[in-house]
């Protein structure tokens, strides 16, 4: 953003992202008002547990492209190694916390095993990966689902699997730049 005096922007972005945003135009100069026009929710299940499970079997990458992805996949593990019903609430960077604590919980020695290398679109998806799984171990800088998918067409090969989580309706630059070098890209909707 550019110096933003004198502008009043409208912020549309859930309200657990405005305070942030709104943040960001006041240091321009502007004024936000603050709108939320967007809940997210996390998608749960069973059956989108076992698939994710399954899905993480052999993958080269775990794919994040937004801290929400990160939570409601940090959830759905938790769920699948407790067998407990997961949250359906609205979705948050956080990842549940243990009760005597404000470390995340670790995940139980099969599920952290089961998850292969973590690339992120981003620093706070990165963050929100770290702080949920403790890593993060690929970070494109940019910021951009576009470059993060340039950059793994380097590291992977033909026949590679990678899981993304992300939204039921995130854009697909993985699979437009992944797939036509015959890597298997398994996309999971883990909110919406």
């Amino acid at each position: 953003m550019d110096d933003l005096r004198g502008k009043t922007l409208l912020v549309t972005r859930a309200a657990e992202d405005a305070e942030e945003w709104a943040c960001a135009i006041a240091a321009r100069g502007g004024r936000a008002l603050a709108l939320p026009c967007l809940v997210a929710e996390e998608i749960g299940g069973a059956p989108l547990r076992d698939e994710l499970r399954g899905a993480l079997a052999g993958a080269a990458f775990l794919v994040f492209t937004s801290p929400r992805g990160v939570a409601a996949t940090r959830a759905l593990l938790d769920a699948a190694a407790s067998d407990g019903a997961p949250r359906r609430e609205a979705t948050s960077a956080a990842p549940r916390r243990d009760a005597t604590s404000d470390a995340p919980r670790p995940l139980p020695a099969p599920v952290a095993a089961s998850i292969p290398p973590i690339a992120c679109v981003g620093p706070a998806t990165a963050a929100a990966a770290r702080a949920a799984f403790g890593r993060a171990d690929f970070v494109e800088a940019r910021g951009r689902g576009a470059a993060l998918a340039e950059s793994l067409a380097a590291k992977l090969r033909r026949g590679q699997t990678v899981v993304v989580c992300a939204a039921d309706r995130a854009q697909r630059h993985l699979e437009e730049a992944l797939a036509p070098r015959g890597v298997d890209v398994r996309r999971l909707a883990v909110y919406r």
